[in-house]
């Protein structure tokens, strides 16, 4: 991508203003010389409204990214961000967003997450007693509302110190280290043809 190309246009499959914000600060930095235009679309995850495992919430980010790219037929990019819950042995269950960058012309999908928070075991059977989701269980359990819109649970539970646009912007910048250093990943590539 260079100086005097067309302005590119990235379609994030969410209308959630942390997550569109996210997405621009990061190009901003990752293509800085480009001219770039972020819109946010609402699209399906097409996985439950809380996956509850890794590879169902990496599914969810990779189907919001196909789907956000049938939206904007003139997009170049597109971006699926999905927050989900993983259960694991020694930690038990961990909150994680994944994120998936398509780019048109390849359809590749390229990966990144967030870091991993903790939460306890009695919050997730509240969640699966209630069959609610956890933005639903912290606003019956706290009183607080729309949590997923504003600091996330990453900042309410860490007290602000972990800040959930900048996970999702640092997801972002892992997830796309191939649009930005495709000289490294073009000779990593050269490695599987010899």
């Amino acid at each position: 991508m260079s100086s005097d190309a067309k302005m590119i246009l990235i379609v994030v499959g969410s209308t959630n203003p942390v997550k569109i914000s996210a997405v621009e600060v990061a190009f901003r930095t990752i293509l800085p010389r480009e001219k770039i235009k972020v819109i946010g679309a609402k699209v399906p995850s097409n996985v439950s409204e809380m996956p509850m495992s890794r590879d169902e919430t990496i599914q969810g980010a990779l189907n919001r990214a196909k789907n956000a790219m049938k939206t904007q037929k003139n997009a170049d990019l597109s971006v699926g961000i999905e927050g989900g819950l993983e259960h694991h042995q020694l930690t038990r269950w961990v909150l994680r967003a994944w994120v998936v960058i398509l780019e048109k012309k390849t359809m590749i999908p390229y990966f990144g997450s967030t870091v991993g928070m903790w939460l306890p075991d009695s919050l997730i059977q509240y969640m699966k007693t209630q069959q609610v989701d956890l933005a639903t269980a912290i606003h019956q359990i706290l009183g607080i509302k729309n949590v997923g819109r504003t600091t996330g649970v990453y900042g309410l539970l860490s007290n602000l110190l972990v800040d959930r646009k900048k996970a999702f912007i640092d997801a972002l910048h892992a997830a796309a280290w191939p649009l930005y250093n495709r000289r490294l990943k073009n000779q990593l590539e050269k490695l599987t043809k010899e």
